[in-house]
Formats: C-alpha cells, structure tokens, sequence
C-alpha cells in the first residue's frame, strides 16, 4: 500500500513503490468541492494498491478490509482491482474515512476506520487463482485530547444525544490524528445557582464584567469533586445567550479572570431541539457543537471564514491556506455548524487549522 504523502506530509514521486508506515483519515483537503463532489484523486491523504510487477497482464485482485478497537467502524472485505500499466500492476486511489456518511457518499473506493485501527490485505487473487496474504497497515493515533462532560443538574434527558455527538467528535478527530477522549460523568446543580433554565456565563457590563456567579458555581463545584480536567464542557438545561455552545479558550480569558479558563458550556435543551419548521428532518441535531467548541480551544481562534479576515494572531493564515474563495461550508470552525451530517456538512479540519492546536493540551497516545 503506498500513500500519496509520507509520514512526514510529504509528496511521494508517483513513480515510487513506497511502502506505507501508517494510513490516515482524510480531511478531504483539495478533493471535496464547494459543491459537495469528491475527487478521491486529489486527496492529500489517498493511497493505492501496488505490485511492483505486470504479472504478465493478468488480472489481479487484492481483498482489502479494516479491523478497528470497535466492530462497528469495521470495513467488510471488499475486492479492489490492480490493472497493469506500463511496470506493475496498480488499484485506483483509495480513501480511509471516519464515519458511515463519509464511507456511504465515497463509495467503493472509501473505507471506514478508526484511529488504532489496521488496514489489511488478506487475500491476493491472480488469474483464476487466491492466494492467502497478510499486510496490515496501521492508523495512528498521534495525540489524545482528554477532558470530561458533566451532566448538570436535570439534564438527563439529553444524555444519550450527548453520547451521539461525543462519538461523532471522536470520528471528526481521526482527521488530524487526535483521540478525543472525554469521559462522561454527572454533577449536581450548585445550590447558588437559582435558575437551571437560565444560567449566566458571563457579565459583560459594569464594573464586574468578568465570570457570572452561576458559572463560578459551576467550576467550584467541579473542582471540589474533582470533575474538572485540562479542559471541561458542563452540559446545562439552557444558559443566557442564543448559542447552543460556548468555549472560553485560556489565552483570551482577561489576567485575574481566568476562571472559565478552557471551559465549554452546552445547552443542552439547544443541541437536542433544533428547529426544523418542515417536520421532515428527525434527525437534526447539533451534531458538530462539542467538536466544534473543543476547536476553539484547541486553536485558541474564532470562527474560520469571513468576515474574519483569518484568525487572530495568525496573520500568515489570513488567506485561509490558499483557498479562493475559502470553502468555509465544509469547515468545523464555520460560524454555526450544519445540523446534519452530510458529506458537505461543516465537520473537516484543514492542515494549517491543525498546526494551530494548543500542544500544551494535547498527550502522547
């Protein structure tokens, strides 16, 4: 198997039989169109199928499939043809990809894996003969991101939408290589807070502009249990604010306010109900709300895409990395995420957008 780029992100000669050290999901940089076409042939991250002989012309077969750390991302094997050219015998360009709409909209060519995941060959079939083979090549995860979800007060309700989109924030991780691993756990509501339906985050007027009391109470309270990690999303029936999300990354928080320092509040009655006037979308969802705030801190950045000329403190990315005009629609950090997934849905990261991420808040696997 042999990639277009090496583990370094750099371009492989298209003439070398270069064998891959390790796969990895797309992010669909350069081959998803504003229009939501897929060129699997312009991805940065295809990879191909090759035998370093013409066989004599005959036809060949590899029997390609992935194993995951859950049978659920597991690829079927599928057969993948490798026709001769004018040295060797080669498959058409092949995409790893990390949930079922990506996998479903790419077609035969797109398989579905999980980070700790194998690509494997296991079965080579030449002419009218099979023969057994093993090749397995891994996907790597370089970072985890870990953090918690608290459940707040009467939130219950919504938990099992919130596990859905902590998968789905997860699956949109793999594209730059980071587990995104939060544990989700339960918490009390702080008896200072008085209104679960309306809690304050922030004052924005006044002498006492900085964090409200409510989310004070919030974070005290974490941290007296011992909920609290690097960074913490509290999923809260409904706070002050149209949103359904809001980050509070470290280096924007003002010197001696730093309370909600890496913080995330979600609204949990916002993520779960969101307006669809037709009656014939069931599942809209905020599904990339919890990938999409843990950006923000990660970047420690606003929204990608105008009217931001780029983000701030990164003037050399004011061009959006060379896109004229900025594919902002398919971007995780547009302001407001799709509320459904599709494959032009706002759920990609680009490169630059991962060189931007805080290291500090980022462990070795």
């Amino acid at each position: 198997m042999t990639p277009a780029l090496n583990h370094n992100e750099l371009e492989i000669h298209e003439g070398q039989l270069f064998g891959a050290e390790e796969l990895k999901v797309a992010k669909m940089e350069r081959s998803l169109s504003a229009e939501g076409v897929l060129d699997i042939d312009l991805d940065p991250h295809r990879f191909h199928v090759r035998i370093p002989s013409r066989l004599g012309g005959k036809a060949v077969i590899a029997k390609i499939r992935t194993v995951n750390p859950e049978a659920a991302y597991n690829s079927a094997p599928r057969e993948v043809l490798l026709t001769a050219n004018s040295s060797r015998q080669e498959s058409l360009s092949q995409l790893l990809v990390s949930d079922e709409v990506d996998a479903l909209a790419g077609g035969p060519r797109t398989h579905k894996v999980m980070l700790d995941g194998d690509v494997e060959i296991n079965s080579i079939k030449i002419g009218a003969m099979t023969y057994p083979f093993s090749m397995k090549v891994p996907v790597k995860v370089k970072k985890r991101l870990v953090g918690t979800i608290i459940m707040v007060g009467n939130t219950g309700e919504y938990l099992a939408d919130i596990e859905a989109f902590n998968k789905v924030a997860k699956e949109r991780y793999a594209q730059v290589g980071v587990d995104f691993d939060f544990n989700i756990v339960s918490m009390a509501l702080p008896s200072a807070i008085q209104n679960e339906n309306n809690i304050g985050l922030w004052i924005t007027t006044g002498s006492n502009n900085g964090p409200h009391p409510d989310a004070s109470a919030l974070v005290d309270k974490a941290v007296a249990d011992n909920l609290k990690k690097e960074i913490t999303m509290f999923v809260v029936r409904n706070f002050v604010g149209p949103e359904k999300g809001r980050a509070y990354p470290r280096a924007h928080q003002p010197l001696g306010k730093e309370k909600l320092a890496n913080c995330i509040f979600l609204s949990g009655e916002d993520m779960v109900k969101v307006p669809d006037p037709g009656g014939n979308q069931p599942n809209q969802r905020a599904w990339f709300t919890i990938a999409h705030e843990a950006g923000h801190i990660l970047t420690k950045a606003g929204h990608y895409g105008p009217p931001n000329p780029g983000y701030v403190g990164h003037p050399g990315l004011a061009n959006y990395g060379g896109e004229s005009p900025p594919l902002v629609g398919h971007n995780l950090m547009k302001d407001g995420t799709f509320n459904l997934n599709t494959l032009s849905s706002s759920k990609r990261l680009k490169r630059m957008q991962e060189q931007m991420f805080l290291q500090s808040l980022l462990v070795d696997p």
